[in-house]
């Protein structure tokens, strides 16, 4: 890949119940140390390095699919460290909304 390639991508994490929210600050934090190591080899020379901008985090809960609710936008715009803040501030009190 050339350097400064960009992609799109997305994740999808399915919440089943409430013991399941804490896991995606584990996802989050992987996500930041990726930002600190590499991907590949190279990283000691700068390839591989790879950084996370522009992050929206929506929340669609059961009421979402079950009568078309809107979905809950948490944060948009943000670096990783943003989300992590709103999602730990929160204590996901959007699981808790339904």
């Amino acid at each position: 890949m050339p350097a400064g390639a960009r992609f799109k991508t997305r994740l999808v994490m399915d919440v089943l119940c409430e013991e399941d929210a804490p896991l995606f600050l584990r996802v989050l934090e992987g996500l930041r140390l990726l930002e600190d190591d590499a991907l590949g080899g190279g990283g000691a020379r700068g390839s591989g390095r790879v950084s996370f901008s522009n992050l929206r985090l929506v929340w669609r809960g059961k009421n979402h699919y079950a009568s078309g609710a809107p979905e809950k936008e948490i944060a948009s715009g943000a670096t990783l460290a943003v989300i992590q803040a709103a999602v730990t501030d929160s204590a996901f009190s959007f699981l808790r909304e339904e």
